[in-house]
């Protein structure tokens, strides 16, 4: 009876030995994980800093833009009553 449970220990030692290795395996994968999320959450914050800066630049431009728009018009009425000056001449 001893030598059955002498054996059976043996296996379950086996068999926890198993059973750690595992755990260490599964606890090496789950620090990976973290760690891949952590670089995508790191990128993500980058992507949105990135369009931020993108959106900011778009509503520069458009304000550039109308700016010269208004300028072009005034440059156009200019030119238009120097046209009318140089023409009675």
């Amino acid at each position: 009876m001893i030598r059955n449970i002498a054996q059976y220990m043996h296996v379950r030692k086996k068999y926890n030995a198993g059973i750690i290795d595992e755990s260490e395996a599964m606890r090496s994968i789950s620090v990976e994980i973290s760690d891949s999320i952590n670089s995508c959450r790191r990128s993500s914050s980058l992507i949105a800093d990135s369009l931020e800066a993108l959106s900011t630049v778009g509503q520069d431009n458009s304000s550039a833009s109308e700016e010269l728009a208004a300028s072009a018009e005034e440059i156009a009425g200019i030119a238009d009553s120097m046209k009318k000056l140089t023409e009675n001449f």
